[in-house]
């Protein structure tokens, strides 16, 4: 399990890369954000999957995991934007 750690965050970080660098406009001038949220989810849902599933599935569960929430944290836009009634 002490491997796997690392390996989960470096998934994750490739993730969020890979996010900000194929839909540029959906982040804006945050591509840091998606690299961390895809650390971040990769590494929560890899131990969650490692704990549930065990063995290989917890790769699966740490990249479904960082895809989710890197998706969830992008904007259409790129733009953030608070709606005042």
């Amino acid at each position: 399990m002490t491997w796997e750690i690392p390996l989960f965050a470096v998934l994750g970080l490739l993730v969020g890369l890979a996010a900000a660098r194929v839909a540029p406009r959906r982040f804006g001038d945050r591509p840091r954000m998606a690299a961390a949220t895809g650390l971040v989810a990769a590494v929560c849902g890899g131990i969650v999957s490692r704990v549930v599933l065990g063995g290989a599935l917890a790769f699966l569960g740490a990249a479904a995991a960082a895809v989710l929430l890197v998706c969830v944290a992008s904007r259409p836009d790129g733009a953030v934007t608070r709606r005042h009634r």
